[in-house]
């Protein structure tokens, strides 16, 4: 008899403890969606920028791969070599490889 009570017991715990969980996840679930909604995107312009003159923060806003240290380097070479005077030249700066140059043709002047 006892261990049919503590079979009982032990089971309305695993119940209890599955109904608390479940209320608690379908209770935050709404929370961090409206907080989701709530995050302003962040949408990266995609426009042609000019190597030779834009600031790092608008080259990394305008190329696509290319973050604020990318940016940075092509920007720091472009200070210590002059002006790109070809779009290749940028396979020169440290991080910026063939695919990023073919992906982002379409985006850069000189």
């Amino acid at each position: 008899m006892k261990t049919q009570f503590y079979s009982n017991l032990r089971f309305f715990r695993l119940v209890t403890q599955c109904v608390v969980l479940l209320s608690a996840v379908v209770f935050l679930s709404p929370l961090a969606t409206a907080a989701d909604k709530a995050k302003p995107k962040v949408v990266a312009q995609q426009s042609v920028v000019s190597i030779n003159k834009a600031s790092a923060e608008a080259i990394a806003a305008s190329l696509n791969g290319v973050g604020i240290n990318k940016a940075q380097a092509i920007v720091d070479w472009r200070k210590k070599n002059g002006a790109f005077k070809r779009v290749e030249q940028l396979l020169e700066v440290k991080g910026i490889g063939e695919k990023t140059l073919d992906r982002n043709r379409s985006r850069i002047s000189l």
